[in-house]
């Protein structure tokens, strides 16, 4: 075999394999996967609602922080059940962006005004 043949196959084999490690990377927490997960924990911010985050691998390779924001609720209990069909009225995988740096899917709204997204950060729910 000659050598640019030979370089342009090595060159052709690296990038279809960097190209399938960035795919594998770059892949949202499952609708399923979420769901099934659901939420625990909650935090209530006086005068805006709930916030819940949930840290786990879910059905990836990676660590995620999933947040459900401005979950209305009289109560903590309430809101850990308000967040839970909040989840499972998800329909729609999810959208994949970048943002400085960091890997965020959102989750279509369940109802206006609610945010669910996840973001590939171990740490993100110890700062909500």
């Amino acid at each position: 075999m000659n050598k640019v043949l030979k370089s342009v196959l090595s060159y052709a084999i690296l990038l279809i394999s960097c190209t399938t490690s960035l795919a594998s990377e770059l892949s949202c927490p499952s609708l399923d996967a979420v769901k099934a997960h659901g939420i625990t924990h909650v935090k209530l911010y006086p005068g805006y609602g709930y916030v819940a985050c949930e840290t786990s691998e879910f059905d990836t390779d990676k660590t995620w922080s999933l947040i459900l924001d401005s979950i209305k609720a009289e109560s903590e209990e309430m809101a850990i059940i308000n967040g839970s069909r909040l989840l499972n009225r998800l329909t729609k995988a999810p959208e994949l962006t970048t943002e400085d740096d960091e890997v965020i899917c959102t989750y279509k709204k369940a109802l206006e005004g609610v945010l669910i997204a996840a973001v590939r950060n171990d740490h993100f729910c110890n700062r909500v």
